[in-house]
């Protein structure tokens, strides 16, 4: 059963972005032709971090079984059994759910407290 739906919804959630800081080349020495022995040479190493990413604009649909996100990017059906907790903020909606690497989506809402009331209830709701 169909509860709300807005159909100008943007949506973000979080992704995991490598850096990688650039090692040393030292110097080479020939040892004969096309080998060579490479001295203090360093390679590096990875720093990873959260950042933002922009799914795009979509949809966000609440049913009595099943919360849907459709944005530019991703597509997703996610059982409200499966719902971890809502928050709502100034301008936005976050979800979480499992089965998502422990990454929130926030939809950008006119109204987040609204849709918190609605998305925490939805398991609630019965057809009259």
């Amino acid at each position: 059963m169909l509860i709300w739906e807005d159909l100008n919804v943007s949506f973000t959630t979080t992704k995991t972005q490598q850096q990688y800081s650039e090692g040393s080349s030292g110097f080479s020495i020939k040892i004969a032709k096309g080998v060579y022995y490479r001295l203090d040479r360093n390679r590096g190493f990875g720093k990873s971090r959260e950042v933002l990413d922009k799914l795009g604009p979509g949809y966000l649909i609440v049913t009595n079984q099943h919360i849907y996100i459709g944005a530019f990017r991703k597509n997703l059906k996610v059982p409200l059994a499966k719902l971890i907790s809502v928050t709502p903020f100034d301008n936005e909606v976050r979800i979480f759910f499992e089965g998502n690497d422990g990454r929130p989506f926030y939809a950008e809402v006119d109204d987040p407290q609204f849709w918190a009331n609605i998305i925490a209830n939805a398991k609630n709701w019965q057809k009259a």
